[in-house]
């Protein structure tokens, strides 16, 4: 550590003559000014010289945008009274501050500079270079800051600071898969709502250092406990469907106090997604969309109001589930009923095919039995099978039976799939207490052994009807061949 504390010295010494706003970024910190001296040098060269160990140079000097890293005191006049930069990757430095493995490690030489790079991140929009993957674990070095805090993702440490031994109460805060079952997005860009990786459950977070990431943290936490977010050209606004419908920004930047927020909204995702999350936010929505001031954002709304929505929702479950549990077996029995006229449907469209095939196959054979009943020499036989009358005659046939077949499977097959697909509207319209996986697999994927018994039974179909249709058009042909 006594490397590192000389180097942020170095650096606060160069920043110190630095007469342009110092840009200090995740893993970047570019150092400028406008007259370029001795002194600036001199100054350089001792910080490059405590990053001489590093594994990679990822520092240099600039001078009038040209590298001048090697510049010799003789040359300093040359260069006298230019524009320069110092620029510095900081990715292997923080490397060496890792508290935990597999992390990203950030570095900051500044508390001021830290917070502004704060307020400018989006907790819901995912990670992009030059930014930590926040969806893993962050720890975040910040030169000067004495009160660690974090959660169970997210570490903000001091230089000096060691890993911290607990991070608070262990929590079961959901992943943002499951999250997104229950929540709708809808966004001009991709969003992703992680709330563990964002979630502030222990340390100092009353103090002014953390007031930036507390507000990140009751964001993506706020969000967890919505019906719909919208995130349009930078702003999110939220949406809750409880007893009143309430459209609400998620959050002004400006709220204060937020520290007590975070362990409160802790304790809500956690309840809420531990088991049927979709009805137990409910129960903390109905009574938020009637306390929630429509003119205030919906952090600030939850600042007053959620404790006792929570409260309310806790007490309330339990009758809620015994009144659920009736209505979700009534719901079941009704979609047992759906599911029988539905099977019935097919088995009625296979016995129609069955039929159909059955009557037009003996109605072929009973006409050409009574074609040729009278004519049984073979005189009479080969006279009417080279007469043009017959030939007629099947033709007519073999057409009536293309037409009977293409009728049956345009009828049968548009009919099947507008019942699916009635089914499907209906099962999502309707359907309040059954859930997604148990209509699929006690309703629909049922009739799927149905549709694909039928679609079986319309191949086989149209492959007797095929053979038939030939024997007719060709019967006159293969009658004569057979009495040769």
């Amino acid at each position: 550590m006594a490397d590192i504390e000389k180097i942020i010295a170095a650096v606060a010494d160069l920043e110190a003559i630095a007469d342009q706003p110092v840009h200090e970024e995740a893993f970047r910190l570019q150092l400028s000014g406008t007259a370029f001296s001795n002194e600036v040098l001199r100054r350089y060269r001792i910080l490059d010289g405590l990053l001489a160990g590093q594994s990679e140079r990822a520092h240099k000097l600039m001078v009038d945008g040209e590298t001048a890293g090697d510049i010799s005191d003789g040359e300093v006049d040359v260069y006298e009274g230019s524009s320069w930069s110092v620029l510095l990757g900081k990715d292997s430095l923080a490397k060496s501050l890792a508290a935990r493995e597999n992390e990203f490690t950030v570095l900051f030489f500044s508390q001021d500079r830290w917070a502004l790079w704060a307020g400018r991140l989006n907790p819901f929009a995912p990670s992009v270079y030059p930014d930590p993957d926040f969806s893993a674990p962050v720890t975040m070095r910040v030169a000067g800051l004495r009160e660690a805090f974090g959660g169970p993702s997210l570490w903000v440490l001091g230089i000096d600071d060691a890993a911290p031994r607990s991070c608070g109460r262990l929590r079961s805060l959901p992943a943002p898969e499951k999250v997104l079952d229950t929540i709708h997005l809808n966004a001009d860009r991709h969003l992703q709502v992680t709330p563990a990786a964002w979630a502030l459950t222990w340390g100092h977070l009353e103090v002014e250092a953390a007031k930036a990431w507390c507000l990140l943290s009751c964001k993506v936490l706020a969000a967890t406990l919505v019906q719909e977010l919208r995130h349009i050209d930078g702003t999110s606004h939220i949406t809750l469907k409880g007893t009143k419908r309430l459209s609400l920004q998620l959050a002004s930047g400006r709220e204060e106090g937020l520290s007590i927020l975070c362990s409160k909204l802790a304790d809500a995702v956690e309840w809420v997604y531990a088991e049927r999350a979709e009805t137990r936010l409910r129960l903390i929505m109905d009574r938020l969309s009637i306390d929630v001031d429509p003119k205030r954002t919906l952090v600030e709304g939850m600042q007053e109001h959620l404790e006792n929505a929570l409260h309310q929702a806790q007490d309330s479950y339990g009758f809620v589930i015994l009144d659920r549990k009736d209505a979700y077996y009534k719901e079941l029995r009704d979609l047992m009923k759906d599911m029988k006229s539905q099977a019935d449907m097919y088995a009625a469209k296979v016995r129609d095919l069955v039929n159909a095939v059955t009557r037009d196959t003996l109605g072929v054979l009973v006409l050409l039995g009574f074609s040729f009943l009278g004519k049984f020499d073979a005189m009479h036989v080969r006279t009417l099978l080279s007469s043009t009358e017959l030939s007629l005659l099947l033709r007519c046939l073999a057409g009536y039976l293309l037409i009977s077949f293409a009728m049956q499977l345009a009828a049968h097959w548009r009919d099947a799939n507008l019942s699916l697909k009635e089914s499907e509207k209906w099962l999502s319209v309707l359907q309040s207490y059954t859930s997604r996986a148990d209509s699929q697999s006690n309703f629909l994927d049922l009739l799927t052994t149905r549709r694909q018994t039928l679609y079986a039974a319309l191949a086989l179909c149209g492959i007797i009807y095929t053979v038939l249709f030939f024997a007719v058009w060709n019967l006159q042909s293969i009658a004569l061949n057979l009495l040769n």
